[in-house]
């Protein structure tokens, strides 16, 4: 039974040059950044933010056999809403998780 395990995830990709995604065609983009503000001490909600340099993204990845803590792995980032680039932006912190629930990797 050795194999490998796929991993998924979401999260944000900030720091796009006007690439991301619409805030007022994707609420989920808006609903991430406005719980990740909150989380950092800022309240954004009710404002008209507008930004089209952050996108809602899928993190996948395959998670080899017999990997241990501080391997790296690679990942794939995909657009989930109407970005047309994330060329340049920064992928913010994520948890991968497997079909068990159990996060694996960030």
């Amino acid at each position: 039974g050795v194999r490998t395990n796929q991993l998924v995830g979401y999260g944000l990709v900030v720091g796009l040059n006007g690439t991301g995604d619409s805030l007022r065609n994707c609420p989920f983009t808006r609903q991430s950044l406005e719980g990740m503000t909150e989380r950092l001490g800022v309240n954004i909600r009710g404002t008209n933010a507008n930004s089209k340099n952050i996108a809602a993204i899928m993190v996948t990845a395959e998670l080899p056999p017999f990997a241990t803590p501080g391997s790296r792995i690679d990942v794939s980032v995909s657009s989930m809403c109407d970005a047309k680039s994330l060329l340049g932006g920064t992928l913010l912190v994520t948890s991968l998780q497997g079909a068990d629930g159990q996060v694996y990797a960030v």
